[in-house]
């Protein structure tokens, strides 16, 4: 890792305001709150990188990770790259704090690779609070040889139910597939009624998974799942930060596992999980829906760099959702 000193380290918030409002089941997102990390070196090169909070996803704050990020700016002033990195990784914090710098820190050793945005397919989020109108609204601008639509599902699962038969009239012939991201919604109840439903919907086979029914903790619910609707496939968010937390989600039998620079920490981790995932034979999405092009540019470039490894059309889209791009 390169061996030049840090001078300093510039922070700054950016609020980023959105074209429409992002709806999530716990939380509507009106703006992200861009939390920018620069590392400036001793030789004037520098690198930045960044964290929009979510409360709810995460169980860190805007306050905490902010209150972390000023108190190593004076931590790292003078240490070289590896020893601000070790430093960094070390500390006792949850991995929101810790990926500004992570990143802003890889980059140096990592820089962008050159990709094509056009090259890449993008998942189109829509919510079950929408309107018939404005989900044939996103359904009639999918591409022609199909796409991929993102729903948002809620605790309703009456109301998930009626948004999934609306999806299924309004697509007809189209080729587009469904993800469908409870983001923790669901109780074990909740979800297994969920389930009994997908088990006999006539669009089932255009369901890529259902992303994140259960609370994080709730390992052992999302196993009686799996076992339960061995026909429905899985996807774990949330609880994949850490190394053994991919192994766990092997050892369960979930087919999909997120990655996110935000949650792994840095570009390092990512690469690393990224490959631990492969050989453990999960697939893998990468990517960011509550992000700026800051962010979202690291992930697209990982995703180009590491094609092979993940899985469909790409999530780190939160760039889209801001206005004035």
């Amino acid at each position: 890792m390169d061996s030049a000193k840090i001078k300093n380290i510039d922070l700054k918030k950016v609020s980023l305001p959105l074209k429409s409002p992002y709806v999530m089941s716990f939380a509507t997102f009106h703006s992200f709150e861009s939390l920018q990390a620069e590392i400036v070196l001793e030789d004037g090169r520098s690198q930045a990188a960044e964290v929009v909070p979510q409360p709810g996803y995460s169980d860190e704050t805007e306050e905490s990770i902010w209150e972390f990020l000023q108190a190593q700016r004076t931590e790292l002033v003078g240490k070289n790259l590896a020893e601000a990195r070790a430093s960094v990784a070390q500390a006792s914090v949850g991995p929101f704090a810790t990926s500004p710098l992570l990143t802003a820190i890889d980059l140096f050793d990592w820089p962008l690779p050159a990709f094509r945005l056009q090259s890449f397919r993008f998942v189109a989020p829509v919510s079950v609070e929408h309107s018939p109108a404005q989900l044939e609204k996103v359904i009639s601008n999918l591409p022609a040889e199909g796409g991929s639509l993102k729903l948002k599902l809620h605790a309703d699962v009456a109301q998930n139910i009626r948004a999934l038969e609306q999806i299924w009239e309004l697509l007809g012939s189209k080729k587009a597939v469904l993800r469908l991201d409870a983001n923790q919604a669901l109780s074990l109840p909740q979800a297994k009624e969920l389930f009994a439903f997908l088990s006999s919907f006539p669009g089932r086979d255009k369901i890529d998974y259902v992303e994140q029914p259960l609370d994080k903790a709730d390992w052992d619910g999302h196993g009686v799942l799996k076992a339960a609707f061995p026909e429905i496939k899985l996807m774990l968010d949330e609880p994949i930060v850490h190394d053994s937390d991919i192994v766990k989600a092997h050892a369960l039998g979930v087919e999909f596992v997120k990655l996110k620079l935000f949650k792994q920490g840095g570009i390092q981790d990512v690469l690393r999980q990224a490959a631990l995932a492969h050989q453990q034979g999960l697939k893998l999405v990468l990517g960011n829906g509550v992000a700026s092009w800051m962010s979202n540019a690291v992930e697209l470039a990982l995703h180009e760099s590491l094609r092979p490894l993940f899985w469909g059309a790409s999530e780190a889209n939160g760039f889209l959702k801001v206005r004035n791009l």
